[in-house]
């Protein structure tokens, strides 16, 4: 009887023990996540954008995805307004505690009109301008899987018709 309750003792602590080393495994719902980045911009130009964006999470720390765009663009001085719309694919990764690396490519397509007057990018009423952006920022938890990124970019292929001046400052919101 001893014996008994010797070995029913140590199965039970062994068991108990074992539930400890047991992690959670990893679904694919804990794996993707959305979000969105919102632009506002007032004074000799009016400009309201929406990027809602959809990504996986491949290992811990690393954020892939694609964004859309749709930005609202008005000169307030012309009183000319536009639809600027377009979409992405980006990577970030936490290379220290909450410190970013990330690189992203978009294309937009804008109104040849404002945008491109003399027709350096063809004759047609829009025409699409492609970005590789790339730089580093911050990401701050705000509980459970929500996180906000304050992004610091640059513009690799600022030109003449580049819709951006660097750097880009960006925020966006994950959850």
């Amino acid at each position: 009887m001893k014996y008994a309750i010797s070995i029913i003792i140590i199965l039970v602590s062994m068991l108990v023990n074992a539930q400890g080393d047991i992690k959670k495994k990893r679904v694919l719902s804990d794996k993707v996540f959305f979000g969105a980045g919102l632009g506002l911009q007032f004074g000799n130009v009016t400009a309201v954008e929406v990027s809602p964006m959809v990504g996986y999470i491949p290992i811990d720390n690393m954020y892939v995805g694609l964004k859309g765009t749709y930005e609202y663009y008005k000169d307030n001085i012309s009183e000319n307004a536009t639809s600027i719309y377009g979409g992405s694919i980006f990577c970030s990764y936490a290379i220290y505690e909450s410190v970013l690396a990330y690189a992203e490519y978009e294309a937009l397509s804008l109104q040849s009109l404002y945008f491109d007057p003399y027709r350096v990018h063809g004759t047609s009423d829009r025409f699409w301008l492609h970005s590789p952006l790339v730089g580093g920022g911050y990401m701050q938890s705000l509980g459970g899987r929500s996180k906000a990124m304050l992004l610091l970019l640059w513009n690799l292929n600022e030109t003449y018709g580049s819709y951006y001046s660097n750097p880009i400052v960006r925020i966006s919101f994950l959850f």
